[in-house]
């Protein structure tokens, strides 16, 4: 079987985590990186509508008229001017990913990523070839590191990828740190991509900024409905790019996908045009897990940053992230994600994604969690 040297060295280090802690009874789940909120009745009806309406077919490759323009306007809602000739649809924010460095890079080109950052990244630059390449962007201190980012840039460079709110760590880059990285990446002509899916999800009153606002055509936005609407299995996102990169890159959604799916785009149409209640009320749910699981970091003495957005936690925990995962999941009978898989900086850390997990979860968690580092 000769499958290409480029897929077998990856590896799925979160579904191994998941496929693990299935098997063991009782387990307290923090591994899992979603809402265990169900879609909105609101949304699945307009899927049920679609289907009962006969659409059915292929859509168009960038998407369906309607949802491409309520993308643009929701995304206009960040003060950058989106039209809806700027947006095509894709499976999922994976795919609009997956479809930009396709459609960009050579084999052995970089793409510049936070240090630690959300996993599946490297994998998706691996598979075409591409070069990961990880860059702590703050130091200790939470200050912005500048000159970490602009000296790790090089020819080969073809896209600096900024995620805000950030998986894993749940922190939220404010506006001078994004227009400090949108000039670095301007002065060496490099791209941006701007991962922005968790971009409602947002405590202790947080703002949520588009780096796209300082860069203009210089940045490719990328977001989706899944983690906002409770929509994961949906796989519906998009990104806003400038005309002739659309033109362009259509074409890898023509070759991967060939368009999609038709149903999930009526679904979304009406996640985004639709009332937003329900997003209102799971967002403060979420914000009352967040200050649980703060309080109870705190009450174990670990060090993290502060999760302003996004549903994760990154505390620093051991030495060995793996070592501990793997016992705590044996042992204790929690799983999370070990940190090192997210870059070198994760090391000894853990990722606890409180979306799937509600208060009374949490806390037998780290009871649980307590009881296993007390040896008992």
């Amino acid at each position: 079987m000769n499958v290409s040297k480029r897929i077998v060295g990856i590896e799925l280090s979160i579904r191994k985590i998941s496929d693990m802690a299935a098997s063991v009874p009782g387990c307290v789940r923090f591994d899992i990186g979603q809402p265990d909120f169900k879609t909105p009745r609101n949304i699945c009806d307009a899927a049920v509508r679609a289907i009962k309406d006969g659409y059915h077919g292929y859509t168009p490759v960038t998407g369906i008229a309607p949802l491409r323009q309520a993308i643009a306007d929701y995304e206009m809602g960040k003060g950058i001017d989106v039209y809806d000739k700027n947006v095509m649809v894709t499976m999922g924010g994976m795919g609009a990913i997956f479809t930009i460095v396709l459609g960009f890079l050579e084999p052995s080109d970089e793409v510049v990523f936070p240090d630690p950052t959300w996993p599946p990244y490297k994998l998706i630059v691996s598979s075409v070839g591409g070069v990961a390449k990880l860059v702590p962007y703050f130091d200790d201190s939470g200050a912005l590191d500048v000159d970490a980012i602009s000296n790790a840039v090089t020819s080969r460079t073809k896209f600096v990828v900024v995620n805000t709110p950030e998986n894993p760590t749940g922190r939220v880059i404010g506006k001078n740190d994004l227009q400090a990285i949108a000039q670095v990446c301007e002065d060496k002509g490099v791209m941006i991509i701007s991962d922005e899916v968790y971009d409602r999800i947002l405590f202790d009153g947080a703002r949520h900024v588009s780096i796209k606002k300082y860069a203009g055509d210089n940045a490719i936005l990328v977001n989706s409905v899944s983690k906002t609407y409770a929509m994961t299995g949906w796989r519906v996102g998009w990104m806003v790019a400038s005309e002739e990169i659309i033109g362009q890159l259509m074409k890898c959604n023509r070759a991967s996908v060939a368009c999609p799916n038709s149903v999930s785009q009526y679904a979304a149409l009406e996640a985004l045009t639709g009332a937003q209640t329900a997003v209102d009320k799971m967002v403060s749910e979420y914000g009352k897990r967040k200050n649980l699981v703060v309080k109870l970091m705190d009450k174990m003495s670990w060090d993290y940053v502060v999760p302003h957005g996004a549903f994760y936690a990154f505390p620093k925990v051991c030495d060995d992230s793996w070592k501990y995962t793997l016992a705590l999941m044996e042992k204790g009978g929690v799983s999370v994600v070990p940190g090192l898989p997210s870059g070198p900086s994760g090391e000894g850390y853990v990722r606890f994604c409180f979306g799937a997990a509600d208060c009374a979860q949490i806390r037998e968690g780290f009871e649980r969690i307590e009881k296993f580092e007390d040896g008992s």
